[in-house]
């Protein structure tokens, strides 16, 4: 992954903190957390789209012409002869830049759309180059552990900081299908997000629905005290997820164990 110094010393990302951006106010969207990564070579990069909010808007729209983009319907422009790109819309369908800056990776000042969002956004698009470029995230990805943050609500969080908890349930969707062995996963209490706790995952179980899993995995592992009615149990995980998602996506039970 880059360094803070590194970023500093790039002439590209010298010429996006001259723009005067505050943090919360853009992510660098496109195939910027490639780079980020380590992913492809830093002097490869020729280029950088931003994705801005109004507040960023504001601050550089009097900078060169405006241009409209119909397929997107947002408004953009180019600075330093073409090599920093700036909306404030994003395509094809709607992305929300505060959303996107909050899941944002953080090197220092600059922020990164997440692989989770660049993945959606390149299957969208589907170029060939799209297809090749999620092809060298999976592989990195499989070769390199990273850090999640997930939410959990009070009951589920205490019980795994607790040790009876050790399986958690998800839909197998475009961000969980990223998780690979070794991944460190912060879970932050949703009552209290600064109480967080970390663990390891050591293991991966898919299925397609949530009974099926809870016939093969034990229940109790998986947070249930009453486990009589898997039944019950399945369609408990209807305050979560939809039928209509479970059956589209399949389930995941993330095996896992307090990080030392």
């Amino acid at each position: 992954m880059l360094t803070k110094q590194e970023l500093q010393n790039n002439d590209l990302f010298k010429k996006l903190y001259s723009l005067d951006l505050d943090p919360s106010e853009y992510v660098i969207m496109g195939s910027g957390i490639m780079f980020a990564l380590g992913i492809r070579a830093l002097s490869d990069l020729d280029d950088i789209d931003i994705l801005v909010t109004k507040s960023g808007w504001k601050k550089v729209k009097n900078l060169a012409e405006i241009h409209h983009d119909d397929e997107w319907n947002c408004d953009h422009l180019y600075l330093f002869d073409e090599k920093i790109e700036i909306y404030n819309g994003w395509g094809p369908s709607e992305y929300i830049p505060e959303d996107l800056i909050a899941d944002s990776l953080k090197i220092g000042a600059y922020n990164f759309a997440s692989i989770e969002d660049v993945i959606r956004w390149k299957k969208e698009l589907g170029r060939d180059k799209d297809y090749k470029h999620i092809a060298m995230i999976m592989s990195f990805l499989r070769y390199n552990s990273r850090e999640i943050s997930m939410k959990l609500k009070t009951s589920p969080f205490n019980m795994i900081k607790n040790g009876q908890k050790n399986i958690e349930l998800r839909l197998f969707d475009e961000k969980r299908e990223l998780i690979h062995l070794g991944d460190v996963i912060e879970f932050s209490e949703l009552e209290n997000l600064d109480n967080k706790i970390r663990v390891k995952v050591v293991g991966l179980s898919r299925f397609p629905s949530f009974k099926e899993l809870l016939s093969h995995l034990d229940p109790k592992l998986c947070g249930w005290q009453d486990t009589t009615n898997i039944s019950d149990m399945a369609e408990q995980m209807r305050q979560y997820y939809t039928k209509e998602d479970e059956q589209k996506y399949g389930v995941v039970g993330i095996h896992i164990k307090l990080a030392e």
